[in-house]
Order: structure tokens, then sequence, then C-alpha cells
């Protein structure tokens, strides 16, 4: 477990650094959150979120070429403006949602309230990845409006996953696809 917790920790300025000289063009950008706002018990506090979840996400797309722009407690202002961004081919969600939704610091981002900004977020065709634990919801999901034209490395479920799950899959995704 030590052992495990100085790994984890060594990695977080390691990506970091490798990260600052990337520069590719191919671009991420991670909207990480810890808002719930049906129960805060401030056991995934952002902090927690990012400490766990940074080295397996900027693994994946480090090692893929791609610079990372990572927005903690991301606002609903930063998620519209980043998914707007022509410059980020490669979308993460990292905390709360569901299928069609996410969670950020201020309030909820779902498909729905998306539909009239159409026009003004970019079709894409990179990879999504959507590390959440909310549950199975009817309708367009957010890979399915955000990649119509694409599914390439998708991380997303068809079900109610938990923290643990979403983590196993970052670390899957950093040798995967």
């Amino acid at each position: 477990l030590v052992a495990f917790f100085t790994v984890n920790s060594a990695l977080h300025p390691i990506m970091s650094l490798v990260n600052r000289h990337i520069d590719s063009g191919d671009n991420t950008v991670v909207l990480s959150n810890d808002y719930n706002p049906n129960n805060d018990d401030g056991m995934f506090s952002g902090g927690r979120v990012d400490y766990f979840m940074y080295p397996p996400v900027m693994l994946r797309h480090n090692l893929r070429g791609r610079h990372v722009d990572w927005y903690s407690n991301a606002t609903l202002d930063q998620t519209l403006d980043a998914l707007k961004d022509p410059q980020y081919k490669n979308i993460v969600f990292i905390g709360h949602g569901s299928r069609t939704s996410y969670d950020a610091a201020n309030g909820v981002l779902a498909v729905k309230n998306l539909n009239h900004l159409a026009e003004e977020i970019p079709i894409r065709d990179g990879d999504f990845a959507q590390h959440t634990c909310g549950g199975w919801r009817e309708g367009t999901s957010l890979r399915e409006f955000l990649y119509p034209t694409s599914d390439s490395g998708d991380v997303g479920f068809d079900r109610d996953v938990n923290v643990y799950e979403n983590y196993a899959l970052a670390w899957i995704g950093v040798i995967g696809s």
C-alpha cells in the first residue's frame, strides 16, 4: 500500500513535466469534479479524485502524444468553453454524472441542455472517456452528442459503476486501445 501511494505521488510531477513538453496539436481536456447535488459526504473531494485519476489519465494521453489541459473542480462555464473549443479532440469527464450528464462544480450539464448549442460545439473524432459513477439514463449520451460519427477510445458505461471500477478502467485505458 505504501509503495502504491509512493508511485502514485511520484507520477504527478513527472507526468506534469512530460505534459508541458508535448505540443502535437492533438489536445485533451479533462474536466474533473466531485460535485454531487444529492449527497456531498466529502469522501470524494476534488483533491482525492484528482490524486488517483491524474496518473492513469495523463499517462494514457501523454503516451499517445497528446497534451492535456486538466480542470479540477470544473465549472459549467469552463466545461462549456472546453466543449466549444475545437483544439480539444479528446474529452475526459471525471466525477459525478450519468450517461447523459456531467455534474460540474456549480450545476449539472445535460445533453438536453446542450442541444441548443449544437452549432457551437464541433464534431470530434478523438477519444472520449466518462469516468463518472452515475447511472443509466435514457436518451442521447454525452458520447453520442459530442462524437456522433466515432466511438474510438470510448470509456463509458451502460449501467451503474463505482469509483473503483472507474479507477481500474482508467489504468486499463493506459495499455488499451
